[in-house]
């Protein structure tokens, strides 16, 4: 590995430019862009991107879509901040070894922000996860768990999960170094603090591993990790695969709130019952500031039939009964147009 980075540089289309003063400040690098592609192969490695360039691959993918793309290579790139009204979706690529790029504790932080902000993020590598694994707040939020290091086997895919009757039943892969690829066997971590739901995308259909995970945030936008180069998919499906990944990384359905904590202390006690009457009957009281939590039976509306519902469920009598997700701080699952609001709830961070 040298001994300094490569110096950073700016990529849009076929033209290759030094960067310029504020890039790296707010604003820098959003406008006028749909997608941010981080093109990490190779920079610690004299520049080779091995046999499959997937930063091209994925830049002709999107704009074959009608996105607005930039193609960013630089070293630490934690510098960076994307403007509010930025890129929508950031696209990491850090390669297959021994080209690739290690990510490092605080561009992982980085992309666990811009993911709680609401950007989908996109991230591929093939030994992120299962050799010498950098911890970081991303790994709340990526629905994977402990993996394993690999092998050099994966040369076909079968879709699984959202994916299925959207692309090919069976796809070939074309590695990017042949016999030393090392692509990590990915472990499905749902449970993972930032998740609300996880599934695996592609499994390699010969030992069954996975090496595509998507995860649906409790707050934020979406993220999407593989241990595999997107420019080693067959070139005919590429664009449809990359359709189908914008359509997964979407942000969370919701505000995150606890369903029948109508006081929002973080406890489901008689309290809640009584914040419920209290707003629904006493002259002058305080309105509720976030009425999804008061909607205890999720009817999408608040109402005598909530404060009512919460203490069948406090005092049960009978038949238990139970509060609808989320149980826990999420977003509503079952969203609707006429839903009441929840502007800001103070049991979630």
């Amino acid at each position: 590995m040298p001994a300094s980075p490569l110096p950073a540089l700016l990529l849009v289309g076929l033209t290759l430019l030094a960067p310029g003063p504020g890039l790296a400040q707010p604003g820098g690098i959003g406008a006028g862009f749909d997608d941010l592609i981080l093109a990490q192969e190779g920079l610690l490695d004299g520049g080779d991107p091995g046999l499959v360039d997937s930063a091209a691959a994925l830049e002709a993918a999107l704009l074959a879509l009608g996105r607005a793309v930039l193609v960013l290579s630089q070293p630490a790139f934690e510098s960076l901040t994307l403007a509010p009204a930025g890129v929508t979706h950031v696209w990491v690529l850090t390669g297959t070894y021994p080209n690739d790029y290690r990510l490092s504790a605080a561009e992982l932080e980085l992309l666990a922000s811009w993911s709680e902000g609401g950007t989908g993020i996109y991230l591929e590598g093939a030994d992120h996860w299962g050799f010498n694994h950098v911890p970081s707040s991303f790994d709340d939020r990526d629905g994977v768990g402990l993996s394993g290091d690999g092998n050099d086997t994966f040369t076909a895919m079968v879709p699984a999960g959202s994916l299925i009757g959207l692309v090919p039943a069976t796809s070939s892969y074309a590695q990017d170094q042949p016999g030393s690829d090392w692509t990590d066997q990915l472990n499905l971590a749902p449970e993972d603090p930032g998740v609300a739901s996880a599934e695996v995308l592609f499994i390699e259909p010969l030992f069954g591993y996975a090496t595509t995970i998507h995860a649906s945030p409790i707050l934020g936008s979406s993220v999407l990790v593989q241990s595999w180069e997107f420019g080693g998919y067959p070139a005919g499906d590429r664009v449809a695969l990359v359709e189908a990944y914008l359509g997964l990384l979407a942000p969370a359905p919701g505000f995150p709130f606890v369903r029948g904590d109508a006081n929002g202390d973080g406890d489901l006690d008689l309290a809640d019952a009584v914040r419920v009457l209290e707003a629904l009957f006493e002259p002058g009281a305080m309105p509720l500031t976030c009425e999804l939590a008061a909607d205890a039976n999720d009817d999408d509306a608040v109402d005598l039939a909530d404060a009512i519902h919460l203490l069948a469920v406090l005092f049960p009598v009978g038949t238990p009964v139970a509060i609808p997700p989320p149980t826990h701080c999420g977003p509503d699952p079952t969203p609707c147009p006429d839903a009441p609001p929840c502007s800001h709830f103070p049991g979630c961070p």
